[in-house]
């Protein structure tokens, strides 16, 4: 009996272990990774959050404590606001989106349209997007303010900006220095207001970016003259921001801000300095409600493209670099924008819940006559590894979904043949599938099939759909069968693509399978508990053909080094 007491308390202690085990360590995410950035009473807005008058539009607020707070943009005397209409958006209970509308006029006619996505967080932080269109005047000296009311700006001893230039940087990044101006030019720039030691407010503001839409998804960066002033007023607890440009006809204007009542970053942290550096929200990319814009400089074959246009990264390439290398519960710059880029997901989707790129490929064009509506394996599948990323990190349930649904597509995809059936129960999808055409065919390359895989074990990981690990592993039997014609034999580096005709063709990247294959390696002895001599074959003839070129200095795949801070190369 007393032997029978002594089990049954020690099994009672070991089921008490247990539960503190599970809790800590298979329950991370909201608890312990992001508590102070998830809220579950956020703030709320009236029936009518827009107030609007001749020359200013005014978005308002509640937060939790009942206190008002209030965001005002305004314009030139000279200016008026015509007509004006705005609608209303929630998005789980992550975002709640006021978008404003307004034709703005000069005398009796209309000169600009502005559009503005008031973007309100659970976490009390805010988007303000802004984008001017001039249908047909230069404006010298155009003028507008964003004016923040707050009580929390009601005393404060210090406003210290930080500009982001790319005037003293050697490497091609930007650099980041304090500043002790309030009359500034009109780059990227963080505020940060202090009583004394306490944070107040913060403020990320973009850089003001004037363009001009030339066609095929393209935006063409127009230069000119930008300036910002600010203005604290104490008395009546506000803080303004004056932007000053010239604005030229035809052309569009962009700006936004991340507002925040406690600090969004440490800006003096060398890892925050590193990757706002390497991130760069100022020239090479830039960042707006829908994700982040890259510069083309030239080089990516895109119709139209010149060393000043940009397009848009639907892959969410950076946010997920962000969210995989850098998150921490301290800083909430990372989650704002992973919440924003993963409703800019949400929104973003066509009719079969995936995301068209806006761009056209010369190389597509001419060899497979497609220009822009096709489904992109690997800016698609980037974008669902983005998405299982906010799931992990954030435990946000739609993340999930969406992702989970590229992952079907891909499913349906390998079902309906949508690319080359190999002999070993293999399967290898086309780069880009056209929904509406079955008997559409492409080529596969390595990145792309490289980077299902590692997607496909990592839904798998996360829901235990036995579907997505079967896939997964079709995809490597079906890489496995064609064995060594994946290798260049004169250099020992990789073909980039083959075809259904058995032909291999096409230089590789540079980098970026050599890091798909080091992903792929690891998860598969991770998830599946097994490592597949294709790809240990593969890696090793990449790794040896990079180390003889001088382009890596140290074995990552032979090795298995850590890649965590490795600037990856990205797709084209």
């Amino acid at each position: 009996m007393l032997l029978n007491y002594r089990l049954v308390k020690r099994n009672i202690v070991l089921i008490l272990i247990i539960i503190v085990f599970l809790t800590i360590f298979l329950f991370p995410y909201q608890l312990v990774l992001a508590p102070d950035t998830i809220c579950k009473t956020g703030p709320t807005i009236d029936k009518n959050p827009i107030e609007w008058g001749k020359n200013y539009i005014n978005f308002s607020y509640k937060n939790k404590e009942e206190k008002f707070n209030s965001y005002k943009i305004t314009f030139k005397n000279e200016l008026k606001i015509e007509r004006l209409s705005y609608k209303i958006n929630y998005f789980e209970n992550l975002i709640i989106e006021v978008i404003v509308t307004a034709d703005i006029e000069d005398g009796n006619n209309t000169i600009l349209t502005l559009e503005t996505w008031f973007r309100l967080l659970a976490n009390e932080d805010l988007f303000v997007f802004l984008r001017f269109k001039n249908n047909g005047a230069y404006i010298k000296d155009f003028e507008y303010t964003l004016s923040v009311t707050t009580e929390k700006l009601n005393e404060f001893t210090d406003l210290i900006p930080y500009r982001f230039t790319y005037s003293k940087s050697d490497d091609g990044l930007v650099n980041i220095e304090e500043s002790k101006k309030i009359n500034l030019p009109g780059e990227t720039l963080y505020l940060k207001v202090n009583d004394k030691e306490k944070t107040k407010l913060t403020l990320f503001k973009g850089c003001v970016f004037q363009y001009k839409n030339i066609g095929y998804g393209l935006q063409e960066r127009i230069d000119a003259p930008s300036e910002i002033t600010l203005i604290s007023n104490m008395v009546d607890s506000e803080l303004k921001i004056l932007n000053t440009i010239n604005f030229k006809i035809k052309n569009n204007i962009e700006d936004w801000y991340l507002i925040s009542k406690k600090s969004l970053f440490n800006i003096n942290s060398a890892v925050t300095q590193k990757y706002m550096r390497v991130t760069d929200f100022s020239l090479k990319k830039r960042y707006f409600e829908n994700g982040f814009y890259y510069l083309t400089e030239n080089s990516l074959g895109y119709r139209n493209e010149n060393k000043n246009t940009y397009y848009w990264d639907y892959s969410m390439y950076a946010q997920r670099s962000l969210l995989e290398f850098y998150f921490t519960s301290y800083e909430t710059f990372i989650y704002d924008i992973a919440i924003n880029s993963l409703y800019a997901l949400h929104k973003s989707r066509n009719k079969y819940g995936f995301w068209y790129s806006t761009t056209e490929s010369n190389w597509l064009k001419s060899e497979y006559k497609i220009s822009n509506e096709y489904f992109d394996t690997r800016f698609s599948v980037d974008a669902a590894i983005f998405l299982a990323f906010v799931y992990k990190r954030l435990n946000i349930k739609e993340a999930l979904n969406l992702s989970s649904h590229i992952g079907d597509l891909l499913l349906d995809y390998i079902k309906e043949g949508r690319g080359v059936k190999t002999k070993n129960n293999g399967f290898l999808l086309y780069d880009y599938i056209i929904p509406e055409n079955k008997s559409f065919k492409t080529h596969f390359s390595l990145n792309h099939i490289l980077n299902e895989v590692y997607f496909l074990l990592m839904l798998y990981e996360l829901t235990g759909n036995t579907s997505y690990r079967d896939a997964s592993i079709k995809i490597i039997n079906g890489i496995s069968y064609f064995g060594n014609k994946w290798i260049n034999k004169k250099n020992g580096d990789l073909y980039y693509c083959g075809k259904d005709t058995g032909k291999f063709e096409r230089k590789d990247y540079t980098t970026l399978t050599y890091n798909d294959l080091i992903k792929v390696n690891k998860i598969t002895n991770s998830v599946l508990k097994k490592e597949f001599e294709i790809i240990k074959t593969l890696g090793e003839s990449k790794e040896l053909f990079l180390l003889k070129q001088g382009i890596i200095k140290v074995k990552k795949f032979t090795l298995d080094r850590d890649i965590t801070y490795v600037r990856t190369e990205k797709p084209k």
